[in-house]
């Protein structure tokens, strides 16, 4: 594969012919896909394509047939090296997986493509605040609920739940005031995913806000009985986390 990428120069061959035409869909989607099958675990193809401009084609297309190609766009940008991070924030990269999110919300192949870009460039990085400034933890917290049973949709976005509530200012309240609390005992509930771990690390990170919750004296019922059973679950899990 890299011989073809690199030495016979496939690569470049592809970004030429998506550059040649960039309003064919079928051309788009087929180049998405084959960056998006090449680059996915081969760094250096990956490489390869990332240094040809491969990130603004791929996004690129994405502004040009929004919702025709979001899985496979975003299926080869996942597939760029994690370095290219600032490269693909700096074309709009962030904002088209998050307005693909939004518009294909039904489909839950978009869905795990694009909570994988997300986790790979934005996770505990300097892009967390803008990320969170374009409202990417409600989109987080949306497809958790509408993709219940995709593991990677849930843990990745426990992920990233957790790299917000520790690292951004503001944000733990945001996520409790979004029902995230729910969302996130939910995801430790399912045992054939077994997310008891990355659901309790993210419920650390919400300590201090969760806290402040339960010591309100107008807070609900409901949200006092989930606060007590995230308590049972962070003191069930505390083995587990310190492992």
């Amino acid at each position: 594969t890299e011989h073809l990428v690199k030495d016979l120069g496939c690569a470049q061959l592809v970004l030429d012919v998506l550059h040649a035409h960039p309003e064919s869909e079928a051309v788009q989607s087929a180049g998405c896909l084959a960056m998006g099958l090449v680059s996915s675990g081969n760094p250096t193809s990956a490489r390869v394509f990332c240094d040809l401009g491969a990130p603004e084609v791929i996004i690129m297309a994405m502004h040009t047939h929004p919702s025709k190609l979001h899985w496979l766009a975003c299926q080869a940008l996942f597939g760029m090296p994690k370095d290219a991070a600032e490269t693909i924030v700096e074309l709009g990269g962030i904002q088209a997986v998050l307005e693909a999110m939004r518009v294909s919300y039904h489909e839950k192949l978009v869905a795990t493509s694009a909570i994988r870009v997300l986790s790979k460039f934005v996770t505990g990085t300097v892009y967390l605040d803008y990320f969170y400034k374009l409202g990417g933890h409600e989109l987080v917290l949306f497809h958790m609920r509408e993709h219940p049973n995709e593991k990677e949709v849930q843990g990745k976005g426990l992920k990233l739940l957790r790299s917000l509530a520790i690292l951004k200012e503001g944000a733990a309240d945001a996520i409790l005031q979004l029902g995230g609390l729910r969302t996130i005992l939910v995801a430790s509930q399912a045992p054939e995913m077994d997310l008891m771990k990355p659901a309790s690390e993210t419920l650390i990170g919400l300590a201090s806000s969760l806290t402040a919750m339960l010591s309100q004296y107008n807070t609900s019922k409901e949200d006092l009985r989930m606060g007590f059973q995230a308590l049972v679950l962070l003191s069930t899990a505390s083995p587990a986390i310190q492992q």
